[in-house]
């Protein structure tokens, strides 16, 4: 039987992904092909491999085990990287061709919120969820104390809806663009509303802004 998990410890586009075919079994025998896809148009073989995705996307990474006898089996897991948005403020905050601009005297500040339609599913949310962010080459984790305290909110668009949100505040950067990315990696199964995040699914979302004088 295939089985697979991705292990990452930032698992942005233009980083590395681990994919493990370790959990795969064969109770008749033994498997001795490892024959992977990752959607992206490449492909690899191995019990377990690196992979680098170039862009962000919604991709489905497929393998297939064989044994000595010809008996195959095939197994695909998501990998979405998309998620919900980064916002970037500072005091002089404001949009300069779309691109949210901040003065070089300013602290920069970025935040996400996770939106979800019981408090419920944000705890099920803080209890499984892995988050890294990196900024300038540097991964920090964010752990579930880093996040708000629950509370119910009302959203022209959503309606009421529980939100939770965590919030990090850089020194002053140098001018230029910089981006902000923020990986989550599911360890168990997480339902929102109608949909579900399976375990192992990856998010990825990336922000850029710039920084002037």
């Amino acid at each position: 039987m295939a089985r697979f998990t991705v292990v990452s410890s930032s698992a942005q586009a233009g980083e590395i992904i681990s994919f493990d075919a370790n959990p795969s079994e064969d109770p008749d025998g033994v498997l001795i092909d490892f024959d992977w896809d990752f959607g992206d148009g490449l492909i690899g073989s191995g019990k377990r491999v690196n992979h680098v995705y170039d862009l962000g996307g919604t991709y489905i990474a497929t393998l297939t085990v064989s044994d000595g006898s010809g008996a195959s089996d095939t197994v695909a897991h998501i990998i979405e990287l998309t998620c919900c948005d980064i916002n970037v403020w500072g005091e002089s905050s404001h949009l300069v061709d779309g691109v949210q601009t901040v003065k070089s005297t300013d602290p920069v500040c970025y935040y996400s919120t996770w939106f979800t339609d019981t408090r419920k599913h944000i705890e099920e949310f803080l209890d499984s969820v892995r988050c890294l962010h990196t900024i300038e080459g540097v991964a920090i984790r964010v752990h579930r104390e880093d996040w708000s305290e629950p509370r119910r909110v009302y959203d022209l668009d959503l309606g009421f809806v529980w939100e939770t949100t965590w919030f990090y505040r850089t020194p002053a950067l140098a001018t230029g663009e910089h981006s902000v990315c923020v990986v989550w990696q599911f360890d168990e199964d997480v339902h929102e509303g109608a949909d579900v995040y399976e375990a192992g699914t990856v998010l990825e979302t990336t922000t850029v802004f710039r920084v002037e004088e």
